[in-house]
């Protein structure tokens, strides 16, 4: 159900809602006949609009650990998704030192989680980036100066 609200982004027109489908990462809503290509039919499985598929986003399930890279400095954080909430966010949940953190978050912002031995690399949930990786320094020294004020707990994600 699309609810009252969504507005195509094509048209700028709310009604139709029949024919709207909501991107499964953004939100966006998009009558099916304004889409270049056009669908004939409501998507029975998850949809992305062309802005999220061009970006390489994929949807986030509820309770599914994943990657939060801030777009304030690139950073990249091991997060759990606690619940999608309306208008393309979602609640989430990390650790940092000895608390406990929800935040809302845009879920464009989200990754899939990346390989194991990456996770395994986390500090009070905060992964090395891209290029902390490409170093092959001790990325962690530089989280005490203005990186990683989030973050907590380390590890795969298995602990809530």
């Amino acid at each position: 159900n699309v609810g009252s609200e969504a507005i195509c982004e094509v048209c700028r027109d709310g009604g139709r809602e029949d024919f709207m489908v909501l991107c499964d990462v953004c939100d966006a809503g998009f009558h099916i006949d304004c889409l270049d290509p056009k669908l004939s039919k409501i998507p029975d499985d998850s949809w992305l609009c062309k802005c999220c598929e061009d970006k390489g986003l994929v949807p986030i399930a509820e309770g599914e650990w994943c990657m939060m890279v801030s777009d304030e400095d690139n950073s990249r954080w091991l997060v759990r998704v606690e619940e999608l909430v309306d208008g393309g966010l979602a609640m989430i949940h990390y650790k940092s030192w000895s608390s406990r953190y929800n935040e809302c978050v845009r879920r464009s912002s989200l990754r899939p989680k990346p390989a194991e031995h990456i996770c395994k690399m986390a500090y009070n949930s905060q992964l090395p980036t891209e290029a902390d990786l490409a170093s092959g320094r001790d990325w962690r020294a530089s989280l005490g100066k203005g990186k990683g004020k989030k973050g907590g707990g380390g590890g795969g994600g298995g602990d809530g």
